[in-house]
């Protein structure tokens, strides 16, 4: 997919007006992005592309391992991969972090002259101000986490989120189910599975578009028509629309 979009690029056009999804995310990081967040350099999004089609190939080997061979039974073995897989996103959490402080900068849409890639060198790592976004209302005004607003705030709850999943994963490797789960809970890969969707897979479209409408400029053209009602009749799905209550 990625190398697709970027086979396909036009630097003439706005990203949004191309139906990009990978390369708005790879842009927003500070690869190939010039002032005003012109794209001035599409390697990094080949060198991504590829990185990722490697990974994919070597993952694809894995199953030929007896290491990274399981039973869906053993219930053991399940935590110990949540908590695998949590340490996994805990060390990506910190890449961005060390990419936004270290290595270049990130895209700053508020930054002078249109926008500009930028280092973070003032973390908000205070635990009121990063936890406070939770203990806002999701209604009126506040907006819940929606409402931050400055990438010193995004950067800096990274470094939370990146510690906890970490933690969290060490935890879970170390322990074992407690009595109460095995008892409760189906152990399949079908039941997994299940459970995996219902957790993470439903919060993400909401949550998602909102927070990127707010936090990525690469994307807010693109989804303001879906944040907006009058305009859902362009679309086949929702051309009845006013003949609901």
């Amino acid at each position: 997919m990625n190398l697709f979009e970027v086979a396909h690029f036009v630097s003439e056009k706005p990203m949004y007006e191309q139906g990009l999804i990978l390369l708005p995310h790879l842009a927003t990081l500070g690869w190939g992005v010039g002032p005003s967040g012109e794209v001035i350099d599409t390697f990094p999004y080949f060198v991504s592309g590829v990185l990722h089609l490697i990974s994919f190939v070597v993952l694809g080997f894995g199953e030929s391992f007896p290491f990274f061979g399981y039973v869906w039974k053993d219930r053991n073995k399940m935590t110990t991969i949540l908590g695998i897989h949590l340490i996994l996103l805990g060390i990506g959490a910190f890449l961005l972090v060390f990419k936004a402080i270290y290595f270049g900068g990130v895209y700053d849409t508020w930054a002078p002259g249109g926008g500009d890639v930028r280092k973070i060198t003032n973390l908000t790592l205070s635990l009121s101000v990063i936890f406070g976004y939770l203990l806002k209302s999701p209604f009126g005004g506040e907006r819940w986490i929606v409402s931050v607003d400055d990438l010193e705030d995004i950067i800096g709850g990274h470094v939370w989120l990146g510690s906890i999943c970490i933690f969290g994963g060490i935890w879970h490797i170390l322990t074992k189910p407690f009595a109460w789960a095995c008892r409760a809970l189906v152990w399949s890969g079908e039941a997994i599975l299940c459970y995996f969707y219902t957790l993470c897979y439903n919060p993400i479209p909401v949550s998602y578009t909102v927070t990127e409408y707010e936090a990525l400029p690469y994307l807010n053209s693109c989804l303001q028509p879906f944040l907006s009602l009058q305009d859902l009749d362009k679309f086949k799905t929702f051309s009845n629309l006013s003949e609901y209550p």
